[in-house]
């Protein structure tokens, strides 16, 4: 069985959670056993731990980037991350975009260069076959796996 649209992750710790995460996550419990129980299943690709999730232990993929879910804990191997990367544009920007004075933008333009940056990284890493190394010093490097 391969989930498509969700990566696997690691189980939950139920002491981690809101109360009406628990609450939640008891009544999943309650019904995947009601539903084992009535249909004499297994239900073997359901995760283990406090909030049940479907699991295949061959393949997970994610339409998203890894970097999309950089907050995240470590996700299962089995997990592939198939989408997300962002396009630099080629044509020029439009007219009414050019006639905003730069002053307005400080911020955009902060946030701009920043995605920029980070985008430049991602190509580098991608176009090695590698990923993309930055130092201490913030140079930009690559590194073959």
């Amino acid at each position: 069985m391969i989930v498509a649209g969700w990566p696997a992750g690691q189980p939950l710790d139920e002491g981690n959670m809101y109360a009406v995460q628990a609450d939640l996550s008891h009544i999943s419990h309650e019904r995947i056993g009601n539903i084992k129980q009535r249909l004499g299943l297994k239900a073997i690709n359901f995760s283990e731990g406090a909030a049940p999730s479907v699991q295949s232990p061959y393949l997970h993929v994610s339409y998203f980037s890894r970097e999309w879910h950089q907050a995240d804990p470590d996700f299962l191997p089995q997990t592939r991350f198939v989408g997300g990367s962002p396009n630099v544009p080629t044509s020029a920007p439009p007219d009414w975009l050019t006639a905003i004075p730069v002053e307005a933008t400080a911020g955009a333009n902060h946030a701009w260069q920043h995605f920029y940056r980070r985008f430049r990284i991602f190509q580098l890493g991608r176009s090695s076959g590698g990923t993309a190394q930055i130092d201490s010093n913030r140079r930009v490097g690559t590194q073959s796996d």
